[in-house]
């Protein structure tokens, strides 16, 4: 008796090992890709109304303790020469406001590098999870600048993806998935509830208490359409 409970027992760690190395594998396989798997392609990107935890956004905001930055308009740019895991894109805002007066957004050649990381689930192959990474040049950080007073909130981020030390790497919150209905071409949505974010202040800002602060409570929230002028943009 047993030597059959053992024997039951080695069946089933067998199926439970298999069962999850099979889901493992079919959530493994997640990247960026062009319809037709032609390249180099352009890849362009523009903010859209969506429903993030539960509030319809129309624009992309930054919530911060000087206060939430929303834009008008917010823009992304890039290529696609292979498919693979990664996506970089350079975006531009404007229209911007900061606790909602004036503000400019500049992002002094940093960039958001998006990398594929797993399907949302086995049987759902159009939808990925995506982390967020702020790739910057040595020296420089993204500033938010008030245009009404001398606050200043930057965002710092790393030459190199998670290069040690680095703020603002393999950030979670974003679902990008395939939107089959869009013509000509495919294009893929993505929902954005990054949560996080380390920023810091320069002392001049609201509840700074007259002293620069650096914190790690920065969100990221909207909706955006990537796509291509020329051939689909996918995700797998």
């Amino acid at each position: 008796m047993t030597s059959k409970f053992k024997a039951l027992g080695l069946a089933l760690i067998a199926v439970l090992a298999i069962s999850a190395a099979i889901a493992q594998a079919s959530q493994a396989a997640a990247h960026f890709g062009a319809e037709g798997e032609k390249y180099a392609t352009a890849v362009t990107g523009k903010q859209i109304e969506g429903t993030i935890t539960g509030e319809k956004l129309t624009a992309h905001q930054f919530t911060t303790s000087a206060g939430t930055v929303k834009c008008t308009t917010a823009t992304f740019a890039g290529s696609l020469t292979k498919k693979g895991k990664e996506l970089t894109l350079a975006p531009t805002y404007s229209g911007c406001t900061l606790a909602g007066l004036g503000a400019t957004v500049n992002m002094n050649t940093c960039d958001y590098l998006f990398t594929a990381e797993e399907t949302v689930s086995p049987g759902l192959t159009d939808a990925i999870t995506v982390n967020l990474h702020v790739i910057c040049p040595t020296g420089k950080v993204i500033e938010v600048k008030s245009t009404v007073n001398s606050c200043v909130v930057t965002i710092s981020g790393a030459a190199v993806a998670n290069a040690a030390g680095a703020k603002n790497q393999n950030l979670v919150g974003i679902t990008a998935e395939n939107t089959t209905t869009a013509t000509p071409f495919i294009d893929v949505d993505a929902t954005i509830d990054v949560t996080g974010i380390h920023y810091t202040t320069n002392g001049k800002c609201l509840n700074d208490g007259g002293v620069p602060q650096t914190k790690a409570d920065g969100k990221y929230e909207g909706a955006a359409t990537i796509d291509s002028p020329d051939r689909g943009v996918t995700v797998t």
